[in-house]
């Protein structure tokens, strides 16, 4: 966001309008069709909570649709539109030329993504960070499984932090605006491997078991009595030593 306010205009759009309209995506899930039909009257600031809706004949599944907005991000758009000067009625976000094309939004994205990350890598403070966050994918527009950061890319970064943040699925497929909960699930929510990892990171280490066992088939065993809901005591089969040198 930050590249993106600092930056000089790219396809029609000044940087602090780039980077307002970067945060609604991200934070509403809203497409970009209908990011692009946002009036003065889309908001209702005052209420608890602040939403921003869409008209049925804007939104995808032609109902009309409401997301709660982030207090933060009410905040955001408060301070971006005093510092804008638009006609009532007039949509906040140009994103067709005056010949009625639309705007090459990843092309915005691939700029602003650009800048930001090359101000990432000089950030870092020694030549090997600096090293290590060139050789990565972070900020790039295409990563390596060969995804790119277009502009719908924001809806899919909405319902990863959803899911993220533990929301329930089904609340997650309304805000999504899904049918199925299946596509806002498996197809919107993306997890990194860093993610599993810390999700694993997070469960209670295994018990540090001491026996030894009459023959290697202990874990065999165990298994059979898992399976047929045996409860015989290990020391039926075992002394005291370490398992993990005997399951191996």
């Amino acid at each position: 966001m930050r590249a993106a306010e600092t930056g000089n205009v790219v396809e029609g759009l000044s940087g602090a309008d780039r980077a307002m309209l970067y945060i609604l995506a991200a934070w509403t899930g809203y497409r970009r069709k209908e990011l692009s039909s946002l009036t003065d009257a889309s908001f209702d600031l005052d209420g608890t909570p602040p939403v921003v809706s869409i008209h049925a004949r804007n939104s995808k599944r032609r109902k009309r649709d409401c997301v709660p907005l982030h207090e933060e991000v009410a905040k955001r758009f408060v301070s971006w539109r005093s510092q804008k000067e638009i006609a009532k009625g007039a949509c906040l976000f140009t994103l067709s030329t005056p010949a009625g094309y639309p705007r090459k939004t990843a092309k915005m994205m691939k700029r602003d993504l650009a800048v930001a990350r090359a101000r990432w890598v000089d950030e870092g403070e020694t030549d090997q960070e600096k090293e290590r966050r060139s050789d990565s994918n972070f900020l790039t527009y295409q990563d390596a499984d060969g995804a790119f950061a277009d502009f719908h890319s924001n809806r899919h970064t909405f319902v990863t932090n959803l899911a993220l943040s533990a929301t329930n699925p089904k609340i997650a497929q309304s805000l999504a605006r899904h049918s199925d909960v299946n596509l806002t699930m498996n197809v919107y929510s993306h997890v990194q491997m860093e993610q599993k990892a810390a999700a694993v990171g997070r469960l209670a280490a295994p018990p540090s078991l001491e026996v030894r066992c009459e023959s290697d088939s202990l874990a065999l065993r165990l298994a059979q009595d898992s399976v047929s809901g045996g409860h015989g005591s290990l020391h039926e089969h075992c002394e005291a030593r370490q398992l993990s040198h005997l399951i191996r």
